[in-house]
């Protein structure tokens, strides 16, 4: 890899950590938000934000 581009692998990679640590943060806080909205339990809030993680693993694939 080219040393001119270290800086940005750096900063993507710093950016995608704290980009996942604030999604998967935030989720007991929308959550909250979602059950008083559309009147879901706690297990039902937990169940969608799963699927969507792997829905979202299982279409990133790549070889």
């Amino acid at each position: 890899m080219p040393a001119g581009r270290r800086p940005l692998i750096w900063t993507l990679a710093l950016l995608s950590t704290a980009g996942y640590g604030a999604l998967y943060y935030a989720q007991p806080l929308l959550g909250v938000a979602t059950e008083h909205a559309l009147g879901w339990s706690r297990a039902q809030t937990s169940l969608a934000f799963t699927l969507a993680l792997l829905v979202s693993s299982a279409l990133s694939y790549s070889c």
